[in-house]
């Protein structure tokens, strides 16, 4: 599934008030108007039962995110669509090798991250 596809996908099923951010290099790629939610997107090829996240990207999102808006995760994988809450989520940050950029396959640096069991998400 492309990040356009589950866009679509969503404003179909989840968000009736979904609009996309205006910034190039925001933190987020979507907001729901109705639900307050800042939404950050990944789209997986391969199903994991664990989803990265970035400390980088958590923390911008939690920092974003105003006193009546909710950041929130949302991962698709062959097996489904998963939302998490990042205000309930309890993070184990550690330091991985993880490719510099989402295009990069070779390239490798350090990045704080942690991983988030599908188990505590929703699947929508």
């Amino acid at each position: 599934m492309t990040e356009a596809k589950l866009k679509w996908w969503l404003s179909q099923h989840t968000y009736t008030t979904l609009v996309s951010s205006f910034q190039k290099y925001s933190c987020y790629d979507c907001y729901d108007i109705l639900t307050g939610h800042i939404i950050e997107l990944k789209c997986r090829t391969t199903h994991y039962n664990t989803m990265i996240l970035e400390k980088k990207k958590y923390d911008a999102m939690i920092a974003t995110a105003t006193a009546t808006e909710i950041p929130v995760y949302i991962c698709s994988t062959p097996k489904g669509i998963w939302r998490f809450n990042l205000l309930t989520i309890i993070p184990n940050w550690r330091i991985d090798q993880q490719p510099r950029t989402t295009f990069s396959i070779t390239a490798k640096i350090d990045k704080e991250v942690t991983y988030i069991n599908i188990a505590d998400g929703l699947k929508l």
